[in-house]
């Protein structure tokens, strides 16, 4: 890794908002810390201040978890304690069990609180819901239940209402709380509402840059009146809760591994407050002493400037491909993949992703790679069929009961009676169920391909780069990207799927492009001070 990536894993920077007030409350000025960082974690989970009990302790063990990760150790303490901190830490370093395990230590003591997690994507919905009732087993951290809510899984009001976590994408939840029409679905979505915003005491807000994309405005359908100027589903979910809480300590915590300015400062925006936390050295502990306070913070020492955390151990490689970007490249991508991925088989006993960039049209999507794949032979597979077989994607919420009703008309009955065409979100939801729903929940059938990956080496499986922020399988050792990603951010979420913590073998990333985009790649590449390798 290059000396100016050391430079900027070298240093921590830390924000810190007191406990004591509603996050909608005026701001108050945080203290700033600069702390250096030496390479040891000094303690175990169990030699944190309030540590998780010995049942939770021993669910870590079981994954082979003893000692916190740099990020898991330096914010367990400060979520335990209340805080609200915004996390930024480089993918792959921990931050998902960072954000629950003290906090679902908090909130057990709170008697019944709820923690409701938001989600930009479904697939790491279920990867969070799915984390989360691990920890609950055995009700050390409190009752054993968890919602979850998001395309493809059928709404179960009645169990969300009940559980002690909530993981929910946003557009879905924006749907079910914002149906306004006379019939038992809203009176569901009411009973739900009134239900969080009593017993809601945390909210996560996982992948933040995604949720609350800083330079971006809503261009979709309004849910929420006060996302007419632009807001995203995730503030409108923030609004509604803050608004009608019961609780004037909601304890809030997000996290990314790419933050830029816009996208802090809108979340500052957003909650009053400016708690930061970032650790970027995968191998880093902070130890060192605090430098400033907020009353003489110098300019350098607060977080203000974009700072980009490239996973560390992977070995990043190109592959030109030479195709006619006006006309279908799937079959030359898979060629040249195929070849790539026969020739590296017997290096490792890991798996393998292979993500599908939208940007590239000449590609197919990751049904069409994954069919071809099959065709040369491979054992491949689409990450949404594995997920969700037989789902489809969820129809365009209409958000106002007028249009609702124009769009669904009542239906006649027997006598001439009329029944009131389903509401949106009841409509969502039927679009989107399908029979394997019923019969094997979602982290089920993900907890299936994790070990199909564990036992299958060969095995690939193929998913659109846009559904992969935060997705963490087992065993993933090397990363195909075909086309190039959407943006250089989008680029270190895709190799950060491996090279995960804690590594235990090589991690490798190959890029599949045309000469045009891998220019375009070198250019990103360059500024983060990582070297890219022609195969």
């Amino acid at each position: 890794m290059a000396s100016a990536h050391r430079r900027t894993s070298a240093r921590l920077m830390i924000l810190l908002l007191p406990l004591g007030g509603h996050a909608l409350s005026p701001p108050v000025r945080p203290r700033a810390a600069t702390i250096r960082m030496d390479a040891t974690p000094p303690c175990l989970f169990s030699q944190l201040a309030d540590p998780p009990p010995p049942e939770a302790l021993a669910l870590l063990e079981r994954r082979g978890i003893a000692a916190p990760t740099p990020i898991q150790a330096l914010s367990y303490e400060r979520l335990v304690a209340g805080e609200h901190l915004l996390l930024h830490a480089e993918t792959g370093s921990g931050k998902t069990l960072a954000m629950l395990l003290p906090l679902l230590r908090r909130t057990a003591a709170c008697g019944g609180a709820k923690l409701l997690v938001l989600s930009p994507t479904r697939e790491l919905a279920a990867q969070l819901a799915d984390e989360a009732a691990y920890l609950l087993r055995g009700g050390a951290l409190g009752p054993p239940s968890v919602a979850l809510l998001a395309a493809g899984v059928p709404a179960d009001v009645e169990k969300l209402c009940g559980a002690r976590l909530v993981v929910a994408t946003p557009p879905e939840l924006c749907a079910l709380l914002a149906d306004g029409t006379p019939t038992e679905a809203a009176s569901g979505s009411r009973r739900l509402a009134d239900g969080l915003a009593a017993g809601v005491r945390a909210l996560v807000l996982d992948e933040v840059d995604a949720l609350v994309p800083g330079l971006k405005e809503f261009r979709g359908k309004r849910h929420f009146k006060w996302m007419d100027k632009g807001m995203h589903p995730a503030e409108g979910v923030v609004k509604m809760l803050m608004r009608r809480s019961t609780h004037s300590d909601i304890q809030v915590v997000a996290a990314s591994a790419t933050l830029d300015r816009s996208t802090r400062r809108k979340v500052e925006k957003l909650l009053r407050a400016s708690p930061v936390l970032r650790a970027a050295g995968r191998d880093s502990f902070s130890v060192a002493s605090t430098l400033t306070t907020a009353g003489g913070a110098r300019t350098e020492d607060m977080p203000t400037e974009r700072v980009t955390l490239v996973p560390e151990g992977i070995a990043h490689f190109l592959c030109p491909l030479s195709i006619d970007t006006t006309t279908d490249g799937t079959a030359a991508a898979v060629a040249a993949l195929d070849k790539i991925h026969r020739a590296r088989e017997g290096e490792d006993d890991g798996a393998s992703l292979v993500f599908v960039s939208s940007r590239s049209t000449y590609l197919g999507g990751a049904h069409a790679i994954a069919s071809a794949l099959r065709g040369k032979g491979l054992e491949a597979a689409a990450l949404s069929d594995a997920l969700w077989p037989g789902s489809t994607r969820a129809v365009k919420r209409q958000p106002r009961a007028k249009q609702r009703q124009e769009r669904f008309p009542p239906r006649p009955l027997g006598g001439g009676a009329l029944l009131p065409g389903p509401t949106a979100s009841a409509q969502v939801q039927q679009s989107m169920q399908s029979p394997a729903a019923a019969d094997e929940s979602v982290m089920e059938r993900r907890q299936s391909l994790n070990a199909q990956m564990r036992g299958s080496p060969s095995k690939l499986v193929v998913a659109d780069a846009a559904a992969t922020r935060g997705l963490h399988l087992d065993a993933v050792t090397r990363v195909y990207i075909l086309g190039l990603p959407a943006n250089a951010d989008s680029y270190l979420h895709l190799c950060g799927r491996t090279g995960r913590w804690p590594r235990t073998s090589r991690a490798e990333v190959v890029t599949l492009a045309t000469s045009g985009e891998l220019r375009t790649l070198k250019g990103w590449a360059s500024g983060w001070g990582v070297s890219l390798e022609a195969l």
